[in-house]
């Protein structure tokens, strides 16, 4: 079973009885979403064994690098139990990946945002246990990494899209990373209402932080893929019928006021709390205690996932690749579409397939991005929230995103974040767009391409 599914180490196995000898699984990755199934007919072949460290190991079921275990345990930390701790944003491009050629990698904002001042000649970036000794070039207030950063590229295996996340440490000049790799932004399981599953389901393991707080940090995987659905006030059903309403910020991932439900079922520090997103700003969440036992597991009248899912009748949202889909209305091969959970099979094997050639490189589907361009008016470029309209070629991609919704702008290596402003089929940037112009310096009359990666993500570029 670890070797048909793929099971790596801080992946999570849930169990559940369902009567007689049958106990049914989920699977969750490192990121603490629930990960996509193989569609294969039988296993894989028979697995090798091999002798390491004085004892008998399948090759499939562990990894040969003791860093690859120590990144895949700072991922599931930083998805699955702390809150608020990401302080940076390095979005990798083409050139941070180049061999001997040293450019700027950190402005002289994200220097600020990491503590960093130029009498500082080094850092170490990594993750729980093994470190990366970066030297620093500076260079009127802003760093280029010099010898130890491709050391670091290399062993990581980061590509063009990867973005690392940084975080403090005890040390100001030690940082730890969790790596949030492209191509892997879209593995998760998107079954559909009609084989009884949510749109995806994760899971937060609680700290004592949180417990006292009533702040808990989404999965950025699960933000990035529905993050611009949710409506600021975010309803929680718990399986004994109670509803709860709590706040959700677009800008941290946090979701605030939750202290009440905390309170009412006695929810301590490592209880798990599983949460099926069904739509409509709405989820379902699931209570163990320390045990790892649902505690509303005994109830006479429960409310189940499929009850939640058939009242809410909310749509789909999936990823389209099939150019010849009669229901897409547009050319774009990488369109978002909303569609009913009906026709959600229809989409799964394209979907699945896509994502298991994701292993090579995508230039070629690149070429096929949604894109715009765009020359700035005076309205545009004079710092004061005038955001540039988007086309109705792209409605079919931003149509199903709420007003208010908060998507991400990447320049380089900066990242940005911007409101959108919706009204009918008009949708344009609002708040933040300030910013990202006064921090582009751009001025009237040059021209901005928006590339439409995928997740809420558009890439620009300035053009001569």
């Amino acid at each position: 079973m670890f070797k048909y599914y793929r099971l790596k180490p801080y992946q999570v196995v849930s169990f559940h009885y369902s009567g007689g000898s049958i106990i049914e699984i989920e699977i969750f990755n490192s990121y603490g979403i629930e990960k996509e199934y193989p569609l294969r007919d039988k296993p894989c072949d028979k697995p090798i064994f091999t002798r390491k460290g004085g004892g008998w190991f399948k090759d499939a079921y562990y990894l040969e690098c003791d860093f690859e275990v120590d990144k895949l345990e700072s991922q599931f930390c930083y998805n699955t139990i702390k809150n608020g701790t990401g302080v940076y944003d390095l979005v990798i491009s083409k050139d941070h990946l180049k061999r001997g050629l040293y450019h700027e990698v950190l402005s002289s904002n994200a220097c600020h945002q990491l503590r960093l001042n130029d009498t500082m000649t080094w850092l170490e970036i990594g993750f729980n246990f093994l470190k990366w000794k970066i030297k620093l070039r500076w260079k009127n207030g802003k760093v280029t990494f010099y010898k130890g950063w491709y050391d670091f590229a290399r062993a990581e295996k980061l590509r063009h899209g990867d973005i690392c996340v940084f975080q403090h440490t005890e040390h100001p000049q030690v940082f730890e990373v969790a790596i949030f790799a492209r191509r892997n932004s879209l593995k998760f399981n998107t079954l559909g209402p009609q084989h009884g599953k949510s749109l995806m389901k994760w899971f937060k393991v609680l700290s004592s932080e949180t417990t006292l707080s009533g702040e808990l940090e989404m999965p950025r995987l699960f933000i990035d893929n529905f993050g611009g659905l949710l409506n600021e006030t975010v309803h929680l059903v718990v399986a004994d019928g109670n509803e709860y309403c709590v706040r959700f910020c677009a800008f941290n991932n946090l979701l605030y006021g939750m202290k009440k439900l905390f309170s009412k079922y006695n929810v301590a520090e490592n209880f798990v709390l599983f949460f099926d997103y069904v739509g409509r700003s709405h989820f379902f969440v699931s209570i163990y205690n320390n045990y790892c036992y649902d505690i509303l597991d005994g109830l006479r009248d429960k409310i189940l996932l499929m009850d939640v899912l058939n009242s809410t009748k909310c749509p789909v949202v999936v990823l389209s690749d099939d150019s010849s889909d009669s229901d897409a209305g547009t050319e774009n091969k990488n369109s978002i579409m909303v569609r009913s959970s009906v026709v959600m099979d229809e989409t799964l094997n394209t979907e699945s397939n896509r994502v298991e050639n994701d292993d090579s490189p995508d230039e070629a589907a690149e070429d096929n991005l949604p894109t715009f361009r765009v020359v700035l008016k005076p309205s545009r470029a004079d710092k004061k929230d005038h955001g540039v309209a988007f086309p109705c070629t792209l409605l079919p991609i931003y149509k199903p995103w709420r007003n208010g919704a908060v998507i991400t702008v990447v320049w380089g290596e900066h990242t940005f974040k911007v409101e959108l402003h919706r009204k009918e089929n008009k949708c344009r940037f609002g708040y933040g767009w300030d910013f990202f112009t006064s921090k582009l310096e751009v001025v009237e009359g040059q021209i901005l391409e928006f590339v439409y990666r995928d997740n809420f993500t558009f890439e620009v570029f300035v053009l001569p």
